[in-house]
C-alpha cells in the first residue's frame, strides 16, 4: 500500500490516514458476483497498522482515502476601499465579526464612509451576492 501512495505523489494535508477504504470485486468465473470492503489505517510514514504491512492490491482494486473531518483550510477575505491596511486577511474564527476584520486592517481612514460600506459575498463560485 505504501508504494502505491508513494507513486502518487503521497497524501494530501486533509487526508484522513485513519479511513483508507479499498474496495475489491469479488470474482468468480470471470464474473463479479460481490465487492468486497478492506478498511485500512496508517501511521504517518504511510505504512498499514495493525494489519497486513504487504496488503497487496489487485486488478480493478478502488482506493479512496477519505479526507479528515476536523481539517479545514483557512478561508480569507480580501478588504478593499478607505481602510488603512487594504488587503487579504484570514479568518480566525468561524463567526468573526465584519468590525472585527475592519480592525484588524487598521480600522477605516478619514475619507471613508462607513454608512455606505457594502459586503460582497462570493458562494459555491456562483457568482456574487450583496447585502
Amino acid at each position: 500500500m505504501k508504494d502505491v501512495l508513494l507513486l502518487a505523489n503521497g497524501l494530501k494535508q486533509e487526508a484522513a490516514l485513519d479511513r483508507v477504504d479499498i474496495y475489491r470485486l469479488d470474482l468468480t468465473n470471470n464474473k463479479s458476483t460481490r465487492v468486497l470492503v478492506a478498511k485500512l489505517k496508517l501511521d504517518a510514514e504511510l505504512n498499514v497498522v495493525g494489519g497486513d504491512d504487504d496488503f497487496e492490491l489487485e486488478p480493478f482494486d478502488q482506493v479512496f482515502v477519505r479526507y479528515a473531518p476536523e481539517f479545514e483550510l483557512q478561508r480569507n477575505i480580501l478588504i478593499s476601499g478607505e481602510i488603512k491596511y487594504p488587503g487579504t486577511y484570514a479568518l480566525t474564527s468561524y463567526n468573526m465579526r465584519i468590525a472585527t476584520l475592519i480592525k484588524d486592517a487598521g480600522g477605516p481612514t478619514n475619507e471613508s464612509f462607513l454608512s455606505g460600506a457594502t459586503l460582497l459575498r462570493k458562494k459555491d463560485n456562483v457568482g456574487y451576492i450583496i447585502f
